[in-house]
């Protein structure tokens, strides 16, 4: 089984209704090493980071849209490797 770094599955899973909290726990990582994660999106001008009162939301960016496809079509293609031992 190959195991994803973090960033892909992060970017899979960013929606505009997701703050970190939540997509801390869809990931299975801690809240702290998410948020550095999407600061590194939000760097890279993937997402945009929405504050609404104490919350942040984010939301992917049309370069962030692209990203997440194409990180789609990779992983894809990688489930349906036949690697063997």
């Amino acid at each position: 089984m190959i195991t994803y770094p973090i960033w892909m599955k992060a970017i899979l899973f960013v929606e505009d209704t997701n703050n970190a909290q939540e997509l801390s726990h869809k990931l299975y990582v801690t809240y702290s090493n998410l948020t550095k994660i999407l600061s590194e999106f939000e760097e890279k001008g993937w997402i945009t980071r929405i504050t609404k009162g104490r919350e942040k939301r984010n939301k992917l960016t049309s370069k962030g849209k692209k990203i997440q496809q194409a990180t789609q079509i990779i992983l894809e293609e990688l489930n349906g490797l036949n690697v063997k031992r």
